[in-house]
């Protein structure tokens, strides 16, 4: 599985967006990287490698090389927050491998018309698959697995929509679930990944959705919430995102929710031993200059525990 590239089209409206221009992208990559290379306590890559993460994070941040920095080390030290995620991130492991038809996870394979990636999260409403906490922590694996993949394809973007779709949660969730968790990994992962959240668009919300709102809102910057919309049938929704990509589930011409799940989970699995090794790479605080700081804790406000 793959996310079909831009289209000019695409690429011309991100250009007008962010002022990209090559010349200008390739110095500011080459900066960033001898920047990396100083830094004692950041993982050294691949020259390839970095060029594509650089240049990800160079289109989230608008061709910011700062934010960009900033992006690069809070994406390496966070991991130093969910060591049950990284260090231990076989995509084959079996709680993994079992969250796949419970919590449906993946990127669409084309973009919307303004060059935004959509990425689907349904929680599957059949009660024999029920998602637990269990769960929820191989969910976390399956999401860096998906960014790493997106970072190796170094392809033009605008941003990201995120399309959540509850109607798998019952009431009972609310206590059986670690929303401080997710919460936690949200916030860090708000800070962290390169690509900018363009949307967060909520379908089949239930009647206690507020409640779990109400757990995320002090991590969300102001922009981001009032980029929160939830949408009480599919036809708003497909202003956004064009109904012939979506899922079969949404009224679209796609593969269902549990076809596109599964697919990608065989695309992770396929590339095990670098999602392995990607979950090595992190700071080295014990290198860190005292002139750099590590506020992964501070993101969230609790010195990183949980």
């Amino acid at each position: 599985m793959s996310i079909a590239p831009i289209t000019e089209v695409q690429k011309k409206q991100l250009i007008e967006a962010i002022s990209y221009d090559d010349d200008q992208m390739q110095k500011k990559i080459q900066q960033v990287k001898e920047w990396m290379k100083k830094q004692p306590h950041l993982p050294q890559l691949p020259d390839e490698m970095a060029d594509k993460i650089i240049f990800t994070n160079l289109l989230g941040t608008k061709m910011s090389t700062e934010r960009t920095k900033h992006k690069l080390d809070t994406f390496y030290a966070m991991r130093h927050q969910f060591p049950e995620i990284f260090l231990n991130i076989d995509p084959t492991l079996k709680d993994v491998r079992e969250s796949v038809d419970k919590i449906r996870h993946f990127p669409l394979s084309e973009m919307t018309h303004d060059g935004n990636i959509v990425i689907i999260l349904s929680f599957n409403p059949d009660k024999s698959r029920k998602c637990t906490m269990k769960d929820i922590k191989a969910l976390c694996k399956r999401a860096v697995a998906l960014n790493y993949i997106w970072l190796q394809q170094g392809e033009l973007c605008r941003g990201q929509y995120i399309l959540f779709d509850m109607s798998g949660l019952c009431a009972s969730h609310l206590t059986e679930l670690p929303w401080f968790y997710m919460r936690n990994f949200a916030a860090l992962s708000q800070e962290a990944l390169p690509l900018r959240i363009k949307g967060i668009f909520v379908v089949n919300s239930p009647t206690f959705f507020d409640i779990i709102l109400n757990v995320f809102k002090p991590i969300l910057k102001e922009k981001m919430k009032k980029r929160i919309q939830i949408f009480h049938n599919y036809g708003d929704l497909y202003k956004y995102i064009p109904q012939r990509i979506l899922p079969a589930d949404y009224g679209g011409d796609g593969p269902t929710l549990e076809e596109s799940s599964r697919a990608w989970q065989k695309t992770i699995e396929s590339i095990r031993e670098s999602i392995i090794e990607e979950g090595k790479r992190m700071t080295d605080e014990s290198k860190r200059p005292s002139d750099s700081v590590n506020d992964c804790g501070q993101i969230f406000g609790i010195d990183g525990t949980f």
